[in-house]
């Protein structure tokens, strides 16, 4: 059978493959189809090329070369299930979207006429596709993973006819944008029409962000173009930034995906930092969209989970000093407690020791535990507080703000307390390495009432705030004294003179 090339070019003509024939879909069919486990490692992985020879190369040589350790990619437990559930996606949102529908363009933009009255097209039987949400600790692969298991679709898929019908159709199947630094529901807009003029060379973005269109109506035009181009699934990384947004839109944009799901059926993946939990959870119909297809909290690798090992020695293999370092319990040790197992760090130290060793001489690039400790310490200094934190050396303290407004102070990792929660109430569903069972809901709700304000986000379940009640001031005798006029018929003079607030006028002559 016919297939796409492995790796995925950017851009392909349509091969269709045997879908369901009682309801034939050529934006499902035209999908690769499903990899199986084995398959998923061998195309998610990236290994840059390498050769043991290239360690008797002239450093300035070599120092070219270390670049390929930051290129290493190597599936990790997480990874696995992203791809899955990305793919489960994708494929579902077409179910409910077929083209060939009598009807379907037509319906579509009479759907999206309004942000605030829509119906359901025609020929969506089931318009509610659910996507999901990652948070995750900064530097642990959210985004690289997403970037590879996204690239195993084409960008492109080009149609020009359907089992002998006439069928010219430019399919983009996925669209990735970040959210903008601030927050804004216009700049997001604006970043969505241009990731597809990046792909199909439009031009929507001088079409429609003209002047007095506002974000709204910039909404509707993108409802509209992720359906004519059969997009099946939207993926809006850096999702934090929403929760840091003066401009407090973050409710209208998180409708906006809401309306995209339930209306149009296309799956919206959100990918954020621990900083978005806070806005991922504010709202249990929000909490519930997050949860989905993935696990919706990724923290960072553990010492003794088989995860740590897998990726310190897939880098390892990349060696380039004179002397071959085997890899020891203790320089083992020594990697952990420097980079506390975020991933970016790991890769990061490693090129660092060995950028740090290949200009010494032969005898001294060896690499031991006190090398990666001296070098951690100097190279990770913008992170020295962070990491002493996240390993539980010092206390938590108030961290300067990291918004100009000054009213959001945001901390994108996990101390080790609600590191060990987290793993304890999540179910990690994939039976890789370790299969887990689900966690009882006690613990998921001691879990998630463990997240308190001083941790970095709001708690899911806060307790109620006790409100002291203030103490009633005491009457004022003319404000009586008046109530008593209106009653009694007597003058409000005389009344004050009886209370003692007043004297009578006769009496200071």
């Amino acid at each position: 059978m016919k297939t796409y090339p492995y790796p995925m070019p950017a851009e392909v003509d349509a091969i269709y493959h045997a879908g369901n024939s009682a309801h034939p879909n050529p934006l499902r069919d035209a999908l690769p189809p499903p990899l199986d486990r084995d398959a998923v490692l061998e195309n998610l992985k990236k290994l840059p090329p390498y050769s043991d020879d290239e360690r008797a190369l002239q450093p300035d040589e070599k120092f070219c070369r270390l670049d390929r350790i930051l290129e290493v990619f190597y599936p990790l437990t997480y990874y696995i299930n992203l791809q899955r559930a990305v793919d489960r996606a994708m494929r579902n949102s077409y179910e409910h979207r077929n083209p060939l529908n009598p009807g379907f363009y037509r319906n579509v933009v009479n759907a999206s006429q309004s942000i605030s009255q829509f119906s359901v097209p025609a020929g969506m039987s089931k318009a509610d596709c659910p996507g999901f949400a990652i948070a995750g600790d900064s530097g642990i692969g959210k985004s690289s993973a997403t970037k590879r298991t996204l690239e195993l679709t084409p960008r492109l898929i080009n149609h020009s006819s359907f089992n002998g019908t006439r069928f010219p159709f430019r399919q983009v199947p996925w669209i990735k944008v970040d959210c903008p630094p601030d927050g804004s529901t216009r700049a997001l807009c604006v970043k969505v029409l241009e990731a597809y003029d990046s792909v199909l060379s439009t031009e929507y973005v001088s079409l429609y962000d003209r002047k007095g269109v506002n974000a709204n109506k910039l909404m509707s035009h993108i409802e509209r173009v992720a359906c004519f181009h059969g997009t099946g699934v939207a993926v809006i990384d850096e999702i934090q930034n929403l929760a840091f947004a003066p401009s407090g839109g973050a409710d209208q944009v998180l409708a906006f995906f809401s309306v995209l799901m339930h209306c149009f059926g296309l799956p919206v993946i959100l990918i954020g930092t621990i900083d978005a939990v806070r806005l991922l959870s504010s709202r249990f119909s929000q909490a519930r969209r997050a949860t989905g297809y993935c696990n919706p909290i990724w923290t960072r690798i553990l010492k003794d989970e088989p995860d740590w090992n897998i990726l310190l020695r897939a880098l390892w293999r990349y060696q380039y000093t004179a002397v071959r370092t085997t890899l020891t319990p203790e320089i083992d040790d020594a990697m952990y407690d420097s980079t506390q197992g975020i991933a970016d760090n790991v890769a990061k130290l490693y090129r660092a020791i060995q950028e740090k060793l290949i200009y010494r001489q032969k005898e001294k690039q060896e690499i031991t535990p006190k090398v990666i400790r001296e070098t951690a310490a100097t190279f990770f200094g913008l992170q020295k507080d962070h990491l002493r934190y996240i390993s539980g050396a010092a206390d938590l303290v108030p961290l300067e703000p990291d918004r100009r407004d000054g009213n959001n102070i945001g901390r994108d990792y996990q101390l080790p307390n609600e590191l060990a929660m987290v793993k304890k109430a999540h179910l990690q569903f994939d039976s890789v390495y370790n299969p887990r069972t689900i966690p009882p809901a006690e613990t998921l709700s001691t879990a998630a009432s463990s997240l308190t304000k001083d941790g970095g986000y709001t708690q899911l379940n806060p307790p109620k705030k006790t409100v002291k009640s203030k103490a009633k001031r005491a009457p004022h005798p003319v404000f009586e004294a008046h109530k008593a006029s209106e009653t009694s018929g007597q003058p409000i003079s005389n009344l004050l003179v009886e209370t003692g607030f007043a004297v009578k006028t006769s009496e200071l002559l």
